[in-house]
Formats: C-alpha cells, structure tokens, sequence
C-alpha cells in the first residue's frame, strides 16, 4: 500500500492484479448465472503505529448478481463493510533512539535518531497467533431487486480484535517473538450480534 513512484517501484495495492484468477461467474444447470464482483479490503492499521484507512492484503466479496436463464437481472447480494483491522500489521518502519558520550576532555552526550525500513515485518505470525489476516467488526448484507430497490438487511457484528503482541526495549534488540492470540476475547470471526432489517429499515 505504499505509494512511491520513484523508477516505477509502485507499491499501491492493485485492484487488477488481485482479481486475477478469482471466480467472477456461476452457471447453474438451470441456465441461470451468477456473477460476481469484487473490491479490495480496506483497514486501519495494516502498518504498525499508523490509524489511516489503507487498502491491501487481498480481495472482499462487493456484489453478487443473480440472472435468470434468459439472462434477466433477477436481484443482488451487496455487502458493506466496517472496522476492518489487520490482525498482525506489518511493522516495517523502525526509529531508533541512541546516545554516545565524547569523553575527549570535556564529557559530551550526543543524541541520534535512525529511520530504517525492515525487509520482513517484526509482527511474526506462528501457530499461536490467529494468522496473517484481516477482519471487519460489521458487516451488512443488503438483498437488492432487479430494479434496485433494498429488500431488507442483515447486520452481523464480529469480535475482531489483533493479536497481542511482546515489545522489546523500545526495539533495540534484534529478537523476533511471534505474536499470540489475544485470549481476553473470543476467537475472531465469532459473532457478537445479529441485526435484522426489513425493506423500510425497521429493525
């Protein structure tokens, strides 16, 4: 998701390139079909120490669209999505603190800051950790008529919490320790309230 254009190194996430080789069609044995439509995930934090909306680390369901088998439109599945988080970031950008002291004569402490960028994230997942993933903490799935207009809605919340992870003295030591579940919270991806919604929104 970084954006640096300098010798053509683009590193923005690319919508195109996901969807290659994804499923985007059904055709049943009734001749009807299903096609499917995609966007990228979206998260606040797929790099440590940062709270901006980033796109990346692959695909979400935007749209399904069922046909008839004369190929009439015949309704729509759309999904909204919200909260979604990384649950290991990457943690790739590193600033380290460091003082040296001058003890030529007159004892003077001189004060550094480096900036570096790792090649493998801190954030290691193992078989403790819930794995390099992402969730939402709400989904909305809407049924659509062929003429667009919202037939009713189902609103599910999920814990969706990241996993936890071990620092190390304001990271100066090279030690690289997996990251755990988070065991104050259910597992991720558990549901924690349905909410059904009828086509004028009434709950």
């Amino acid at each position: 998701p970084i954006n640096n254009d300098y010798n053509n190194n683009i590193k923005t996430s690319s919508l195109a390139h996901a969807k290659s080789g994804v499923l985007t069609k059904i055709i049943y044995p009734t001749k009807g079909h299903s096609t499917y439509e995609y966007e990228l995930n979206s998260a606040d934090n797929l790099f440590e120490n940062t709270s901006s909306i980033t796109q990346g680390q692959g695909l979400r369901l935007k749209k399904q669209s069922n046909y008839s088998n004369d190929a009439l439109l015949i309704g729509s599945t759309v999904f909204d999505y919200e909260g979604g988080k990384s649950i290991n970031p990457l943690d790739l950008f590193k600033d380290y603190s460091y003082k040296t002291v001058d003890k030529s004569g007159v004892y003077n402490v001189f004060s550094y800051q480096i900036k570096s960028t790792l090649a493998n994230s801190d954030n290691n997942v193992s078989p403790l950790s819930s794995g390099n993933i992402l969730g939402y903490s709400k989904i909305t799935k809407s049924e659509v008529d062929e003429n667009g207009n919202t037939k009713g809605k189902i609103v599910t919340t999920y814990f969706n919490n990241r996993d936890v992870r071990k620092e190390l003295m304001d990271d100066n030591i090279p030690v690289y320790i997996p990251t755990i579940k988070n065991n104050n919270f259910q597992d991720n991806g558990s549901i924690k309230e349905i909410e059904y919604y009828r086509n004028d929104g009434v709950l």
